[in-house]
């Protein structure tokens, strides 16, 4: 049976996207998955295959080179590599990486612990400023009542960020039961409710399709998550339309 087929658990798809997905590619064309989820998903994969990559000896097939390659082909067809603005950095710290070989009676041997030094010292010499608001996690804080939530967000302006987005993302809760957003110079509106379980679900015009998408609402210090089954907004609210 695809591995795809069934109703996707996005937890366990994150820490493992090959055992969910047959091919990189199953993620990029997924019709339920938002182009920010897909990113985490291909970023987890490329994480992994890379590891394997650098673990194997020299009498490694290329299965994991290969299934690397298509990982981040599929990355580039969702333009994130443009989006993150330093994909030469990366992928030319890789190529250094793996061509720095040690020559003993007449073998060439990798040198494992070098590559795994260099590779970090370039990857943290490229890493980005820190990005607005806490980076989205997977560690959920206490969860909400409904109205715990309403105290929380109602009324308020919440800015942060969204799964697998460095953007600084913002979003108003109208207390008339509407909503706006923006991410950079994009905006969007929408509408809200609450549930007398505990869910805040939210129906943007262009997010998610236009499609109803119902959160599980926990705080972790100042900062509130919304968890759905797509994705998780980490946001600090403060008082009024700060739009």
């Amino acid at each position: 049976m695809d591995k795809t087929a069934a109703k996707i658990d996005l937890k366990k798809a994150l820490l493992d996207p090959a055992g969910t997905f047959n091919e990189p590619n199953d993620i990029v064309r997924h019709p339920d998955l938002p182009r920010g989820t897909k990113i985490r998903l291909l970023t987890e994969w490329e994480r992994g295959a890379r590891e394997l990559a650098v673990a194997e000896d020299e009498g490694m097939t290329g299965g994991e080179e290969s299934m690397l390659n298509r990982v981040r082909q599929a990355i580039a067809a969702l333009g994130a590599d443009e989006e993150a603005g330093q994909p030469a950095a990366r992928d030319q710290a890789w190529l250094i990486a793996e061509t720095i070989r040690h020559e003993t009676f007449g073998e060439t041997r990798t040198m494992k612990t070098h590559i795994l030094l260099l590779t970090g010292l370039v990857l943290v010499a490229c890493t980005p400023p820190a990005p607005l608001g806490p980076q989205p996690t997977f560690q959920l804080g206490p969860r909400l009542n409904s109205p715990q939530i309403a105290a929380e967000i109602v009324g308020n302006t919440g800015t942060g960020q969204r799964t697998a987005t460095n953007a600084p993302y913002t979003m108003y809760v109208a207390p008339d039961g509407t909503l706006a957003s923006r991410i950079y110079d994009r905006t969007d509106t929408g509408t809200w409710r609450l549930t007398g379980d505990g869910f805040f679900c939210t129906t943007w015009r262009v997010d998610f399709d236009g499609k109803e998408v119902c959160h599980d609402v926990h705080k972790v210090g100042a900062v509130v998550q919304l968890h759905s089954q797509t994705a998780l907004e980490e946001l600090t609210f403060v008082p009024g339309n700060r739009l």
